[in-house]
């Protein structure tokens, strides 16, 4: 009996931690508006998938903790402006597999901001485990709404919007009740878009005017349009609707808000992405999982010009294979999910919202434009520029320059390579032309030359 009863404990402990081992994601987005004639108002709105937490029973419930952090950094004085921290905490009381599809929505408490260009990061962990970690980085800059200068605020995406119920509710904004939508994303069971936004200073213009909502795709495409005369005697007055948005295919769109006078001139604008997503209903939770990012990156809208630039930066990493199906391509959408994916899958680190893998090979792309750049060349495509690129920045550089009868040439050591190997590059025939060209490599399938020596001579 007493065996019976572990071995029960011990597939309940299973079965409890099972959910835990999902990757630990979250959700984040958010809203400025208006404070005063100084400061703006952020508000930060997250969501957190009951799946990703590890619940302990307390009494006769189950509850998870969320450890968040939140920090603005401001770019103009290249200074930490703001760093925070918050527990929250997460209770349900049904641990079943149903219940742990649902997912925790919260707003972090208002913060002020200056005017100004911040980057925003919020680091969150699951206190069960502390090495499950998620983040998010946003680079924003807050505008500054003067109370006498006609402005629209940002615009916060919904899910809902009805009046409110509960006095000090964490989502109530004017006697409404708002709630957040911190993935931007919509459709399945999600057909309405709802929106809330401020309009600033109309009592100071003076006169009607025209506010005109749409709804565009990435090509600029109006999907919806609606319009109405406003005028206010107030300092401000507050914008909610929704559009329905069923008809909608799988996309990035954006809602936007412009507010023009007589001469249909635009006065004053925002606006705000989201994402539409409708699954097919016998497809992987992989392959939804996969689409939803992709439709979230900056490949999504991403240009021809822009993606082949793109590939062919990547020469130094790409396969033949990946050339050869790259170039087969002929429709806009497969290029951008194939660079998508070409990246995807060479992160090292995918539990994280950046790719931190393809963020340092653009750094080292910049680095060679800056240290490598030729007459007519962009430093990544020299010689120097490639073998940075490939096996990266050397442990010691001997440079030999402005000798009488040789050649300026410079010697690149690589310890860690095969044991320790050398690159020598050599000054065009050109003295001072700034071309260095690769005349002898000890690493294995470099160019090979014992004589370079003698290549060295002017002639």
């Amino acid at each position: 009996m007493k065996k019976l009863f572990f071995t029960l404990i011990l597939l309940f402990v299973y079965f409890i931690n099972c959910y835990s081992q999902e990757k630990f994601i979250f959700d984040a987005d958010y809203t400025i508006f208006r404070n005063n004639d100084t400061t703006s108002l952020i508000e930060v709105y997250l969501a957190f998938y009951h799946s990703n937490l590890i619940f302990k029973k307390t009494g006769d419930k189950y509850q998870a903790n969320v450890l968040i952090n939140i920090e603005f950094f401001d770019k103009g004085k290249d200074e930490r402006y703001l760093n925070n921290s918050y527990k929250l905490p997460v209770n349900i009381s049904d641990s079943s597999q149903f219940k742990l599809k649902q997912k925790e929505i919260t707003q972090l408490p208002a913060i002020l901001l200056y005017p100004g260009d911040y980057k925003l990061q919020i680091i969150a962990r699951d206190a069960a485990d502390t090495t499950r970690v998620d983040k998010f980085d946003f680079d924003l800059t807050v505008p500054l709404y003067k109370l006498n200068e006609l402005k629209i605020s940002g615009i916060q995406l919904s899910t809902a919007i009805n009046e409110s119920v509960i006095k000090d509710g964490m989502f109530n904004k004017f006697g409404y009740e708002i709630i957040p939508n911190p993935n931007q994303f919509f459709g399945n069971n999600l057909n309405s878009l709802y929106y809330y936004f401020e309009i600033y200073g109309l009592k100071y213009y003076g006169r009607n005017v025209l506010l005109k909502k749409s709804i565009t795709n990435i090509n600029d495409s109006v999907i919806y349009f609606v319009s109405d005369v406003i005028q206010s005697a107030h300092n401000m007055i507050i914008e909610t609707g929704k559009f329905n948005i069923d008809t909608l295919e799988s996309g990035t769109y954006f809602l936007k808000v412009n507010i023009v006078d007589d001469n249909n001139f635009v006065l004053t604008s925002s606006e705000k992405k989201f994402y539409v997503y409708n699954t097919i209903r016998n497809i992987t939770d992989h392959t939804a999982k996969e689409n939803v990012d992709f439709l979230k990156s900056e490949y999504a809208t991403m240009t021809e010009s822009q993606l082949d630039n793109e590939f062919e930066k990547a020469v130094y990493i790409r396969t033949d294979e990946e050339t050869k199906n790259y170039k087969s391509l002929t429709n806009l959408d497969a290029k951008r999910k194939f660079m998508y994916m070409f990246w995807a899958k060479r992160d090292n680190t995918p539990y994280t919202q950046i790719n931190e893998y393809k963020i340092n090979y653009f750094k080292r792309i910049d680095n060679a434009n800056k240290m490598f750049k030729e007459p007519f060349l962009e430093g990544w495509r020299t010689d120097r520029g490639r073998i940075y690129m490939i096996y990266g920045e050397p442990n010691d550089v001997e440079k030999y320059e402005y000798e009488a009868d040789i050649r300026s040439y410079q010697i690149w050591h690589y310890e860690t390579i095969e044991g320790g190997t050398i690159c020598v590059f050599a000054e065009s025939k050109f003295t001072g032309s700034g071309i260095y060209e690769l005349i002898h490599s000890t690493i294995r399938g470099e160019l090979r030359n014992e004589d370079w020596k003698n290549q060295l001579k002017k002639k």
